[in-house]
């Protein structure tokens, strides 16, 4: 993504028969994934250090444990681990980017407290493209 000048990216993957969108974010500093669970009410943003490395928080994880347990059965294993989650993310992102604009949806999915509610007189309203 570095490489073609893009700031966002945006995949899926099914993790234990739940389907988990993350959007990647190079836009921010330090970078950011939001990974959101369809179905679940589940998501979290992560920070991604300079080195690309990143960790779920203590309250991320926990809450996606007791979500996601009743799941893992149809995964194959019943270990679950951020390190495990995370590892699989890794494994099972696209290699290239994939040039497809990101449905605003998708990053409220992602990104629940991120959404603020703006007042009336401080919002900026997109009326169109001018060409």
């Amino acid at each position: 993504m570095l490489d073609k000048d893009v700031d966002r990216d945006h995949f899926y993957t099914t993790f234990a028969t739940i389907r988990f969108d993350v959007l990647v974010c190079l836009d921010t500093e330090p970078y950011e994934m939001l990974i959101g669970a369809r179905g679940l009410n589940w998501a979290c943003t992560l920070t991604i250090s300079q080195n690309f490395e990143m960790q779920m928080d203590d309250y991320d994880f926990y809450s996606l444990k007791d979500k996601i347990s009743p799941y893992l059965k149809h995964n194959g294993n019943q270990k679950f681990g951020s390190y495990i989650f995370l590892k699989y993310l890794c494994e099972h992102s696209p290699n290239k980017y994939r040039k497809k604009i990101i449905n605003p949806s998708i990053v409220r999915l992602c990104a629940p407290r991120k959404a603020t509610n703006i007042d009336e007189a401080d919002r900026t309203v997109f009326y169109r493209w001018m060409p």
